[in-house]
């Protein structure tokens, strides 16, 4: 475990904690909510990392925590927290496939 008491097996959890750190008083990432962030990490780092880059998906979850931070109702936080970070990599994704992809010829 980490200063924070997280496992060292937790991809990049010090971005996350830090994210939860800056929030509003009051409206703290609880263990469930760590736990299910940590899983949603590993699942898209599988998922776009090879594409994007792990540090950018490690960052656009940081950046989707941000975004819920001062939710005052937690209950679907997680789960929009999910969403939001799936949508931006998916566009980002089909962005770098657009432009790595081969050019194709209007005529």
């Amino acid at each position: 475990m980490d200063e924070n008491g997280y496992h060292d097996d937790a991809l990049e959890v010090r971005v996350l904690h830090r994210a939860n750190r800056d929030r509003p008083e009051g409206a703290v990432l609880d263990k469930h909510e760590t736990a299910e962030i940590v899983t949603l990490e590993r699942e898209l780092v599988a998922e776009f990392g090879p594409s994007l880059g792990p540090e950018t998906v490690t960052q656009c979850i940081a950046d989707a925590v941000a975004c819920f931070s001062g939710a005052r109702v937690r209950t679907y936080v997680t789960l929009l927290i999910r969403r939001e970070a799936t949508e931006r990599l998916r566009a980002w994704a089909r962005q770098a496939e657009g432009l790595s992809g081969p050019a194709t010829r209007s005529t």
